[in-house]
């Protein structure tokens, strides 16, 4: 019983491990989101931080609601590109075992 639990833990403290290289590899990778033919871009790391916004001042003379939705869209195509690495990072981890 014992060995069992002791091998449980260091099966934890393995796995434990490994998460943490794929959470240092995470933030320093790069997601970039575009829209509206470039007039915004937002780039995320892989642990979804914003890490760059860029706005084209040709779209700070459009209306307010079409800058936001360019915006909102930038930065949900750039999070879907970092959850998609991020899954495939666990993915691959989950292999390993």
């Amino acid at each position: 019983m014992f060995d069992n639990l002791k091998q449980m833990l260091g099966n934890a403290k393995e796995m434990n491990t490994m998460l943490g290289g794929i959470q240092s590899k995470l933030k320093v990778e790069k997601f970039e989101g575009v829209a509206g033919g470039g007039m915004v871009k937002i780039v995320v790391n892989g642990i979804q931080e914003v890490v760059e916004v860029h706005i084209d001042s040709s779209s700070l003379a459009k209306d307010n609601k079409f800058l936001e939705d360019l915006i909102k869209s930038a930065f949900n195509q750039a999070l879907q590109k970092a959850s998609v690495a991020s899954q495939k990072m666990m993915m691959g981890l989950m292999q390993k075992k």
